[in-house]
């Protein structure tokens, strides 16, 4: 499994704060076509093996995720993105694997915040669609 994919899954889960507000519309890098507003979208923006000269998979990683929260206001991006902060910063533990066609599940030791930032532009204003962008870092192993 992906880290980025483990990161949706943990986000869907029924108990996330994520999830009150967006319900199952966590997408992995590609939303989908006319989506209903609040929506999440997750998708990996860099990667850096914790070992070096190593080439299997499953050593430790860091991985940077960027989580861009979407929804109809400012405001509302912004309360998204805090409900994601909430479940994912200090996040220990197994990340559920419900995937058949990959083996082992992703043990998250650390989730760190990064950047974070507004998206507005004009033409995303005239479709009343708000974004707030941050970025995680994620040191994990798969298992």
């Amino acid at each position: 499994m992906r880290v980025q994919e483990a990161i949706v899954r943990q986000l869907q889960q029924t108990t996330t704060a994520a999830y009150a507000i967006a319900g199952l519309r966590t997408y992995w890098a590609i939303t989908a076509k006319d989506p209903v507003l609040p929506f999440i979208r997750v998708r990996k923006s860099g990667h850096e093996p914790l070992l070096q000269g190593f080439k299997s998979r499953r050593l430790p990683a860091n991985t940077t995720i960027e989580i861009v929260s979407y929804a109809k206001s400012q405001d509302a991006a912004a309360d998204l993105a805090e409900a994601i902060a909430t479940d994912l910063i200090g996040f220990t533990g197994l990340m559920p694997n419900t995937s058949p066609v990959t083996a082992g599940a992703i043990y998250v030791s650390q989730v760190d915040p990064g950047n974070e930032e507004d998206l507005v532009s004009e033409d995303a204003v005239a479709l009343n669609i708000f974004a707030e962008s941050r970025e995680y870092t994620v040191r994990y192993d798969q298992r």
